[in-house]
């Protein structure tokens, strides 16, 4: 009882301190009230942007320590895995230092310049990096009987190290040039999905199903992204669309990559028996839905461009490719090429855009339901309605 006495007492002083106010006074007090509102929502949602990308570079700098942990496992036991001198190689080999260079070595056949682990042949333009790769060609062997020579030659471990080299060197230059799609924003997505739905006319269950499998999401800024893979199905680029409905590819996006998704799911390395191409994932999606139905007979793949090589290269060994590009000069251009490329291809070129048709389409659906359920109210009406009775001269 006392905490509440005390709660009406500081109500009532509140109440005293307004009672007092002009109506300019009390608009002026409640404007900045919703001021500090706004403020502390927007604060808020910043502090959930904050602890996400925190999150996300905890389990980058996680992995990093995982590598930095077996990097310094490898130089515990850099006895046993030593770095192969390129030169001490050359000279297992035969070949002399060059009197001039001491990068130069030769022999009768051969001439090589040493550039740290990487070298090059001399008159062949040929190069090649590491212990295994220098013996492979100055010897014409293959890497099998390179790793028993270099055992045999500087001694136990010695194939391993050079094996174990070549290994990062290939790494290293495939994780230079992997892609790297943008950061998944968890927070922005309820608001990107809304505009999608709203903006698209797409189905919810579609959405939602290409979001769980992480082909569609929400990056930091609010746009909607819609990753891109190659022939084999590796993520290898993305499109960002933002609320506007511009779409802008990302950077470092190979050029055999686009949007796509195959209707039934089924095998991706398995060719469909059907290629649609579309502007863009909109476009194909919204093609997908006008011509999803319940029993397909076909699988077949509705994708976007994409980069310049990717219709060629995801058309390769399909029967039936439909060109389903919108209407307009650039959409004409576009068409020319894939011909030229793919001239077995038919055109399934929509009036306008297949967007504004699944518009129309649900638009139309809508003014039809609401058409029918207005008759079956009127008719509801019409049988609750009680029948009046007849007067028969009883004197009821």
């Amino acid at each position: 009882m006392q905490h509440e006495k005390i709660k009406d007492y500081y109500k009532s002083v509140s109440q005293a301190e307004t009672l007092d106010l002009s109506v300019d006074e009390l608009k002026a007090l409640a404007a900045d009230r919703q001021r500090q509102v706004q403020k502390r929502d927007e604060l808020e949602k910043t502090a959930l942007g904050l602890s996400e990308e925190n999150f996300q570079l905890k389990a980058q700098l996680s992995a990093l320590q995982g590598k930095v942990s077996q990097l310094q496992k490898l130089v515990d036991r850099s006895q046993e895995f030593r770095v192969i001198s390129l030169p001490e190689v050359a000279l297992k080999l035969g070949m002399q230092p060059s009197e001039f260079d001491s990068n130069r070595w030769y022999s009768e056949q051969h001439s090589i310049y040493v550039d740290g682990s990487q070298f090059s042949i001399a008159g062949t333009g040929d190069k090649g990096h590491g212990a295994i790769d220098l013996v492979m060609r100055v010897r014409a062997c293959s890497f099998q009987e390179s790793l028993v020579w270099l055992e045999r030659q500087l001694g136990t471990g010695t194939a391993r190290a050079a094996t174990i080299e070549q290994v990062d060197a290939a790494v290293a230059e495939v994780e230079a040039t992997q892609f790297r799609p943008p950061v998944q924003s968890a927070e922005r997505w309820p608001v990107v999905r809304d505009h999608l739905l709203k903006q698209t006319y797409l189905p919810s269950p579609l959405i939602d199903q290409l979001h769980e499998q992480g082909l569609i999401y929400a990056n930091a800024q609010g746009d909607a992204v819609f990753i891109e893979r190659d022939v084999t199905g590796d993520i290898a680029g993305a499109i960002q669309r933002d609320t506007s409905g511009q779409y802008k590819r990302v950077e470092e996006s190979a050029e055999g990559a686009a949007f796509y998704v195959v209707s039934p799911d089924s095998d991706l390395l398995k060719k469909p028996d059907r290629l649609v191409i579309t502007d863009n994932p909109v476009e194909a999606l919204a093609k997908l839905t006008l011509e999803r139905t319940a029993q397909p007979t076909q699988s077949i793949q509705y994708q976007s461009l994409g980069g310049n090589k990717a219709y060629s290269a995801q058309a390769e060994g399909v029967v039936q490719v439909s060109v389903a590009l919108s209407r307009g000069a650039e959409g004409d251009r576009v068409v020319q090429d894939i011909f030229e490329v793919i001239p077995w291809a038919t055109s399934d070129r929509p009036e306008g855009s297949h967007q504004t048709q699944l518009k129309a389409d649900i638009e139309q659906l809508r003014a039809s339901m609401k058409r029918s359920n207005s008759k079956g109210q009127k008719l509801a009406k019409t049988q609750k309605k009680p029948r009046k009775t007849q007067d028969r001269g009883l004197g009821i």
